[in-house]
């Protein structure tokens, strides 16, 4: 088995569902779409190119579940490790293949940043915006 780790973004809450089992009993599922940026080079200015992809990643784990349930918001930034596998799937006459991401009982998620917590970038722009402070507020006496 093919094995995966991804640092990156949701793209929404974390998806929580009930599905029932072949003996009567039912379990829960989680669901994440995380989109991680792969750097491409730079445009004519120099500035940095980013390549998005976005992956659908399902995890059976009850600790994992209950993280999910806390720290799964729309923008939290998550490390993911996990197993993969291929399935060939016919629709339409044409075969393709699909691919499986899976959180079992080797692998981990971690909250890196919480959804509500700004980047550097964006805390750096939103410094920007602020005003500087005016001279005169700053005490001299400061003792470093």
């Amino acid at each position: 088995m093919a094995s995966f780790d991804i640092t990156g973004h949701l793209g929404q809450d974390a998806v929580i569902r009930e599905i029932g089992r072949a003996n009567g009993s039912t379990t829960e599922v989680a669901f994440i779409s995380i989109a991680s940026n792969d750097y491409a080079g730079a445009d004519r200015q120099g500035k940095p190119i980013y390549n998005v992809n976005w992956y659908d990643v399902a995890t059976f784990r009850k600790d994992l579940i209950s993280f999910l349930k806390k720290h799964g918001k729309k923008g939290a930034m998550l490390q993911i490790r996990g197993d993969m596998d291929s399935e060939r799937v016919q629709a339409d006459g044409k075969y393709f293949s699909v691919t499986r991401f899976r959180v079992g009982q080797t692998g981990f998620m971690t909250l890196l940043r919480p959804a509500s917590e700004k980047s550097a970038d964006e805390r750096q722009s939103s410094a920007e915006q602020r005003p500087a402070f005016a001279s005169d507020t700053l005490d001299d006496d400061i003792p470093f």
